[in-house]
């Protein structure tokens, strides 16, 4: 007869078991509360809810009044244990619940049951509890123990003799009790709720699945007596698994990390563990993305859960550096006097630093911009004076933080060097610059103005009236931009500096040009009037121009740098102008004409040949086949020993023009 009830009944005690007797799964939302309701304060403590339950074999003494006892017509007869014949759950009511700190002996909070064996509690984040209910018979002859796990992702926690086999199972596993009693220690390391919630429910389910096929073996669940419930012998209760993680490329390796929380124990992680996968990268290498065969399994929050053995891979891009000093894009550049020029860079980088620099008592920044290896990326140059052209200089060969940026009047380097590029740019003009290397805008400077020189030929005569028409002006005070000085404003006093304009026309043989002074030209020997004619892309470098000079006619002799002294004033006008290659100074003779000009009053006539041009600067020009003339007055010294200086007493801008 008992065989035959216990068969009917299996299907029964399954529901029982399962319904009301099983451990609770909720969503971890909504039931946590704070220590101070409302207002948006930070929560600090969950609530648990949940039914103690015990077989309705269990002596009613134990759960009833004897008189509810026997109206239920059940056996008066004290059963101590779970039998298969008596299936089924009901509440344990007026029960003590006592929840302790997992793994220690330390009570948090007590509590009761109701009539119904329900309760609830609050229990601060971030720890692994045990609620264990507890209810002794009024004879002293025996005591109801149950247990379960609690934590703030299970709000619902029942407690049964089904959660005190699964806790006993978790406390028998020494990796798996180490590992639930670190997140309840210190330290950055340890592990959080959220990594390992998944391990407990793994083996709370392996219980609950087990008896839910061996109902017969509910009857060795003791839950009355003081040592805990025999674990039945469940295969692959809880399982270890391997987490491999690859780095792509190889070459990364030795740079970045994937650092894992919690590590693994022996190599290896518990089933339904949680780990959380955080990329340490660098200034040299950008994650990309995951790859593998699981890649799949590594959600929006860089966390896998550990099911099985997983394979993935950190694809990895490797990052280069652009840097820029920081008045060039943001607009500071007007506090050097020449507008608002700037450059914009996209794409925005992957990321920016940037450290600080100290030019000329100055401090500034260099700002790091870090993009994907071969990004190629576009320079654009704002708010240039339309007809200008500026040099946009990009270097390569860095060998040091501090890249040899230096800052004038023109917003430019002052140290180019190996690994040097300059591209001439007009306003909102791009480049386009591939990342294949660490790379640096350290020059923003204003090269000059567009001219077309118009044709024409002039008599070298100090006579100014051929130039009433057919000529390009190279310079205009009435013109001329906000930052040029003419001359500079600490020579403003001294006479004869001040230039009112430059005028040059071309014919197939010669360059021509017409000096007009404001007030006459300077007589001091030391004072020069100059125009430079430089091959554009040759940038700071020394004597690679061919040079037209006047200056006042020395009678005296030997008081002046000696190519000024001794020279014959061949046209009687109190003046000598000569032009010559600079490069050829002073290793033979570095002028080609003598007395190639004339001076008349305020004007200043003189020519060069244009072939002598190409002769010496036509092989320096480059791509961009212009030169740059520039003007400028100039101050001679001696710099002692025979040596002899210059500096520049104006600052006038030149003029851009095509290959004659």
């Amino acid at each position: 007869m008992k065989k035959i009830i216990l068969a009917i009944f299996t299907v029964m005690l399954a529901l029982a078991i399962f319904g009301c007797g099983k451990m609770q799964q909720a969503s971890g939302g909504g039931g946590g509360s704070s220590d101070r309701g409302g207002g948006g304060d930070k929560k600090t403590t969950f609530e648990i809810s949940g039914e103690a339950q015990v077989p309705n074999s269990i002596d009613d003494d134990l759960y009833a009044s004897w008189p509810e006892r026997l109206g239920r017509g059940l056996a008066s007869v004290f059963i101590p244990q779970v039998y298969a014949a008596d299936f089924g759950f009901k509440p344990l009511k007026n029960a003590d619940v006592k929840v302790f700190e997992f793994g220690t002996d330390t009570i948090v909070v007590t509590a009761k049951t109701g009539n119904d064996g329900s309760y609830s509690v609050s229990l601060p984040l971030g720890k692994i509890y045990v609620v264990a209910v507890e209810k002794a018979a009024s004879n002293g002859s025996a005591t109801i123990n149950i247990k379960n796990i609690a934590h703030e992702e299970n709000l619902v926690v029942d407690v049964t003799p089904i959660t005190s086999v699964a806790l006993e199972a978790i406390s028998q596993n020494s990796i798996v009790r180490n590992t639930l009693t670190a997140v309840n220690g210190s330290g950055s390391g340890k592990p959080d709720v959220s990594a390992v919630a998944g391990i407990i429910e793994t083996v709370q389910e392996n219980v609950e699945n087990y008896y839910d096929t061996h109902t017969d073996e509910i009857s060795n669940v003791d839950v009355t007596s003081p040592a805990p419930p025999t674990v039945p012998s469940i295969p692959n209760i809880i399982e270890e698994y391997t987490l491999t993680i690859a780095i792509s490329p190889n070459s990364a390796e030795s740079s970045v990390t994937v650092n894992k929380t919690p590590a693994p124990t022996d190599g290896k992680y518990l089933q339904g563990t949680k780990v959380k996968l955080t990329v340490q990268g660098n200034v040299t290498w950008n994650f990309k993305e995951w790859s593998g065969t699981d890649e799949n399994d590594v959600n929006n929050n860089n966390e896998i859960t550990m099911d099985g053995n997983k394979n993935i891979t950190a694809e990895f891009t490797r990052l280069v550096e652009l840097r820029v000093l920081d008045v060039f894009i943001s607009g500071r550049s007007k506090d050097y006097g020449i507008g608002d020029a700037r450059v914009t860079i996209s794409p925005e980088p992957y990321s920016k630093k940037s450290y600080p620099v100290n030019i000329d008592g100055e401090q500034f920044n260099v700002l790091q911009y870090f993009y994907d290896y071969e990004q190629v990326v576009t320079i654009t140059a704002h708010n240039l004076p339309s007809g200008y052209l500026y040099d946009l200089g990009v270097m390569s060969d860095l060998s040091s933080s501090n890249f040899g940026i230096g800052i004038d009047d023109e917003l430019h380097s002052i140290t180019t060097g190996n690994g040097y590029t300059g591209y001439l740019v007009s306003n909102n003009a791009a480049i386009g610059l591939k990342l294949d290397k660490t790379y640096a805008i350290n020059s923003f400077s204003r090269i000059g103005r567009l001219c077309n020189i118009a044709t024409s030929t002039k008599a070298i005569d100090g006579d100014p009236s051929d130039w009433n028409s057919d000529y390009s002006e190279i310079f205009n005070d009435a013109n001329k931009m906000d930052w040029e000085e003419n001359p500079r404003d600490e020579y403003s006093n001294v006479p004869g500096l001040k230039i009112k304009s430059i005028k040059a026309a071309r014919d197939s043989e010669n360059l021509y040009f017409l000096w007009e002074a404001d007030n006459g030209f300077n007589s001091d020997p030391r004072y020069g009037y100059k125009l430079n004619i430089v091959p554009q892309e040759i940038h700071n470098l020394n004597n690679s121009s061919v040079s037209v000079v006047m200056w006042k006619y020395d009678t005296v002799g030997g008081s002046y740098p000696m190519w000024f002294s001794g020279q014959n004033d061949m046209n009687g006008d109190g003046y000598f102008t000569r032009a010559g290659y600079e490069a050829e100074y002073p290793n033979g003779d570095p002028f080609h004409f003598v007395e190639n000009g004339k001076v008349n009053g305020n004007f200043y006539e003189t020519a060069v040949s244009i072939n002598y041009i190409e002769e010496k600067l036509g092989s320096l020009l480059g791509s961009y086949n212009l030169y740059e003339i520039r003007p400028s007055v100039e101050w001679w010294s001696d710099g002692g020993q025979g040596s002899w200086r210059h500096e520049e007493r104006s600052d006038l801008d030149g003029v851009i023009v095509e290959e004659f």
